[in-house]
């Protein structure tokens, strides 16, 4: 009974279009249909049998994530520093009650004050503090 239902939901699924579910249970069937003469119980436990791979395969996953994570936070210790969101404010608070007028030319003025720092500047993240400043 629940092969059958796999298989009318399967030609549901090839009428509605949603590919991913049809590739599931065509896998799912192709399995079955090895054995001659698979019961719902074959099923349900080969349905169990993929769904703890898959969770197993995600808990890995994570663990590679914290690995890359390790990884690029030990080739970050070789970059040099950023100027902060506090630094590049601080800069852009100083330009105004100096009388300046902030315009988007204030990014090489940035880099400048991050050069002689001897740190870099994330142009993204300077980019968008110095358009809240425009007027």
């Amino acid at each position: 009974m629940l092969i059958e239902k796999m298989k009318q939901d399967q030609l549901a699924f090839r009428k509605s279009g949603d590919k991913e579910k049809v590739s599931t249970l065509t896998f799912i069937l192709g399995v079955l249909t090895q054995k001659k003469k698979s019961t719902d119980e074959d099923a349900v436990a080969l349905i169990k049998s993929i769904i703890k791979s898959i969770r197993t395969s995600l808990e890995g996953h994570k663990e590679k994530l914290k690995q890359y994570e390790e990884e690029i936070a030990f080739m970050e210790s070789y970059l040099p520093a950023q100027l902060s969101e506090e630094e590049i404010r601080d800069f852009l608070d100083t330009a105004v009650q100096n009388g300046d007028k902030i315009t988007m030319s204030f990014m090489g003025k940035i880099n400048m004050v991050a050069k002689a720092a001897g740190k870099t500047v994330d142009n993204q993240l300077a980019k968008t503090i110095l358009q809240a400043y425009l007027v």
